[in-house]
């Protein structure tokens, strides 16, 4: 974010007692055409030091089909998904990032009304409140709130209640304007 030109504090290796940070490659595909565009369920985890590295191999010898070792526990992952998601990281380059993190936050402006990054809780419409500090947008409660929650619940469960769910709460909002 700061490649971007918004000032936030340090969440990184910078801060002495960080030692590990994640990020889901596939997070970012909220729209294909922008943000991440990483195939899902790719994830990358770095280390400040190798030597925590070495905590996150498993390894059994005693496998029937012999040594076996991989560095997660949820085993090998896809090589082609890997290889897609480092092409796209290549393409979209350093810029292609800071852009999307622009629009990012432009679309968080828009959610929340505002000019500017949410310093604390935002009212939406009177029926919505959302809670943020600095850039990052951090949930929503009040009626409106609940409801949006009872979507992430069910957006989870069942594909056809997703698309009847987000038309409600799409069409809720938009009674309120």
């Amino acid at each position: 974010m700061e490649h971007a030109d918004y000032s936030v504090p340090a969440y990184d290796f910078r801060l002495p007692g960080v030692t590990s940070i994640s990020a889901d490659l596939h997070r970012l595909i909220t729209d294909l055409r922008r943000y991440g565009q990483c195939p899902g369920r790719l994830s990358v985890l770095m280390y400040r030091e190798p030597v925590f590295l070495r905590h996150q191999f498993f390894t059994n010898s005693e496998w029937p089909g012999g040594c076996y070792a991989t560095p997660t526990m949820s085993g090998g992952r896809d090589g082609g998904a890997v290889a897609t998601a480092w092409a796209i990281m290549l393409r979209k380059g350093r810029d292609g990032y800071i852009n999307a993190c622009q629009r990012i936050v432009e679309d968080q402006w828009k959610v929340t009304n505002s000019e500017q990054p949410p310093h604390s809780t935002i009212c939406l419409k009177k029926t919505l409140s959302v809670e943020g500090r600095k850039l990052s947008m951090l949930g929503a409660t009040g009626e409106m709130g609940k409801k949006l929650e009872e979507l992430r619940r069910g957006y989870q469960k069942d594909k056809e209640a997703r698309k009847e769910a987000a038309a409600a709460a799409a069409q809720a909002i938009k009674d309120e304007e």
